[in-house]
């Protein structure tokens, strides 16, 4: 099968990939008409804060495109998904969208995650690279929508107000973001664009139906097709896909109905219907996918002709977002488009979508794309894959600070599985407290107490949950547990198959150790008792933390 790989780049040391679908701003679209009213007013205001919050299908991408084009500053793109929910990931994303455009104000950014800084370091050695950048950056942050655990909020509220003069945030999302704008309107750091700003006037519309779709319809039907749609552009474009080989172009436009908000139906019998059934599977087959890259849709659906499905798709304007100026191989639908086609293919194959999700999990982990296969899987519903992936992954990334990456993998699974898994129930509790959600930990450090400690993954899950029993108590008390869990860690850690490379999620037998010599100084023991504890705790020690914990103990 040959095809551009877009989905494969180099494999960052976290797991994660930074997709070139999420740091490269999309394509002018085929049938793009200028909006100059929502354009001036995006250039009118150089605030560090610009916002457009708006329903989907407004056409927000496509206007910042057009804006962008125009611009003297260096414009980067970072297009947010829900699995972005994690200060860490946002963190690295954000340095590569700016290194897109001004690598060398991201060399110290790069090098504060690759070394695992907290995120908030990370975020203030890019500021100050760009600060230091021969040119301004404007970075363009799309469907901001998806990102809702404070955590992630206050990592951006904070960039926002440690903001260079040089650096410059454009925000698009579905509602107003949480980020404090109520203040930033008072001190006048906010530059909004009004929703009606966005909406397409009369002769806008008619640039869009007539010029750029190519429909041969009248002023009149354009006029009264823009008064229903409400100058909303999904709903323009999908009347204009539907009467461009009409007929009767204005027949078709003026059964367009305000009515048909969600666009189903409309769609269904106006657009999809028309298309050739071939294209018709494959665009139902290929709507799991995040990324169509011609060599995924190829594993996932079987169809030899990707490249030629993919350029007809464009070929036809439907909703596809190439993933840069000029591609047209790769692509992602549009949200509103695959919001649908999965309704359908699901409609009509009950089950189908999971088994092509397995397909693309199966792909990205051949690739060693382990996050993207893991929220295949998960979104697949295998249960089993999805666990056996994050084992293989899942420590490594919580060390290097993917915590709430890894917490979310682990609460979406069904508690049922969970409670057969005490090696995952330890690392989802060790997330948890990361986290700082300590209501969690109580009951993952249960499951895991339940291990068998018989074996390597037994005890591996067993001396995790004893870890999680010692922070809780040494937080909240009372002593007694602390101490009680901190001999149990003692008496495991000497057993025999302690350390076992056989068990794939091994808790820091350096950091276990420590707090086992944290304990006994906290209870007044003899440095002659400590001492060995510590020596053996540098011996293992596998992260930064057990070797503070070590330093402190002797300092």
């Amino acid at each position: 099968m040959a095809g551009k790989n877009s989905t494969t780049g180099r494999k960052a040391d976290t797991g994660f990939v930074a997709l070139r679908t999420k740091v490269t701003p999309p394509g002018m679209s085929p049938h793009h008409a200028s909006r100059r009213r929502a354009v001036e007013r995006l250039s009118s205001s150089d605030s560090p804060l610009t916002v457009l919050s708006a329903p989907a299908g407004f056409g927000k991408s496509s206007l910042l495109t057009e804006w962008a084009a125009e611009r003297s500053r260096a414009v980067g793109w970072l297009r947010i998904d829900r699995g972005d929910n994690d200060p860490a990931v946002l963190a690295r994303y954000l340095v590569a969208s700016v290194a897109m455009v001004a690598p060398d104000a991201t060399e110290a950014a790069v090098g504060a995650a690759t070394a695992g800084a907290p995120p908030g370091v990370v975020m203030k050695s890019l500021a100050a690279g760009v600060e230091g950048a021969a040119m301004p950056i404007t970075t363009v942050i799309d469907d901001f929508h998806h990102l809702s655990h404070p955590d992630v909020l206050e990592l951006c509220a904070s960039a926002l107000d440690a903001l260079p003069d040089t650096w410059r945030w454009v925000i698009l999302s579905r509602r107003e973001p949480q980020l404090g704008l109520a203040r930033r309107r008072i001190d006048e750091s906010l530059n909004e664009v009004p929703i009606d700003d966005m909406r397409f006037a009369d002769d806008e519309a008619s640039a869009l139906i007539r010029e750029g779709m190519g429909v041969k319809a009248s002023p009149r039907a354009v006029r009264e097709l823009n008064r229903r749609a409400r100058g909303w552009a999904a709903g323009l474009v999908m009347a204009g896909l539907a009467a461009r080989d009409a007929s009767d172009p204005d027949a078709t436009l003026l059964r367009y109905s305000g009515r048909d908000l969600h666009l189903g139906q409309y769609f269904a019998e106006e657009v999809f219907a028309l298309l050739p059934l071939r294209l018709q599977a494959f665009l139902l087959e290929t709507s799991v996918l995040h990324v169509l890259d011609p060599d995924l849709c190829f594993h996932v659906t079987g169809t030899s002709d990707v490249v030629q499905m993919l350029a007809e798709a464009s070929s036809r304007r439907l909703f596809l977002v190439p993933l840069g100026p000029g591609d047209t191989e790769a692509f992602h639908y549009h949200d509103l488009f695959t919001e649908w086609l999965v309704s359908e293919l699901d409609r009509r194959a009950p089950g189908r979508s999971s088994e092509l999700r397995r397909r693309a999990a199966a792909w990205c982990a051949d690739r060693s794309l382990e996050a993207e296969a893991i929220r295949y899987s998960l979104e697949a519903g295998d249960w089993e894959r999805g666990c056996e992936l994050i084992r293989a992954c899942g420590y490594e990334m919580l060390q290097r600070g993917f915590y709430r990456s890894v917490l979310a993998w682990l609460r979406a699974l069904p508690e049922a599985v969970l409670d057969v898994a005490p090696d995952l129930a330890a690392l989802a509790g060790d997330a948890s407290i990361q986290s700082g959600e300590l209501d969690l930990v109580a009951r993952f450090a249960d499951l895991a107490l339940a291990a068998d400690d018989s074996t390597p993954e037994g005890l591996a899950a067993r001396l995790g949950g004893l870890s999680l029993v010692w922070l809780t108590s040494l937080l909240a008390g009372p002593f007694a547990d602390n101490q009680a869990a901190a001999a149990e860690i003692e008496r495991l850690v000497a057993s025999p198959g302690a350390g076992d490379p056989a068990s794939r999620i091994s808790p820091d037998f350096g950091r276990l150790l420590g707090q086992a010599a944290l304990t006994r100084y906290l209870a007044g023991d003899a440095a002659s008792q400590i001492s060995p504890l510590l020596e053996r705790s540098r011996e293992f020690a596998t992260s930064v933390f057990s070797q503070l914990l070590c330093d402190g103990i002797e300092a």
